[in-house]
């Protein structure tokens, strides 16, 4: 079968940045005085797959707060993205980049991803 397009997801495909997301966040809970919420990779990779507020409604059960939460998320995800820019080359898989390489140039190649805005953008360099 020949296939004229290829799609690929961002996380758990072309790289894995539970890591970082988890250092990135770890950072900004202690400059905000809340180091209680500090988390490991694998408490991250459990939130994976839910929307932003989906996860401040887990980590932050304990304010009562919606709109508190949600503000708390919010910055989660700007320091995260300013994190993972720093850190793009750390996080693709091995191989990845010269794959996709390879694959567009006979295909045309589509990166999609359930992530906030942003987050695919800051994937580019590593399948460019």
């Amino acid at each position: 079968m020949n296939y004229e397009s290829l799609i690929f997801d961002v996380d758990g495909t072309l790289w894995n940045a539970l890591s970082l997301k988890a250092e990135a966040w770890n950072q900004m809970f202690v400059s905000e005085g809340i180091p209680q919420y500090c988390l490991t990779e694998s408490d991250v990779a459990t939130l994976m797959g839910k929307t932003a507020n989906e996860i401040a409604d887990v980590l932050f059960s304990d304010i009562s707060s919606q709109k508190e939460r949600y503000a708390i998320m919010d910055r989660c995800t700007e320091t995260e993205y300013c994190y993972l820019s720093k850190h793009k080359c750390e996080v693709g898989y091995e191989g990845v980049k010269k794959t996709i390489q390879k694959l567009a140039e006979t295909h045309r190649i589509f990166v999609v991803s359930n992530c906030e805005r942003g987050y695919p953008e800051i994937c580019r360099p590593i399948v460019k």
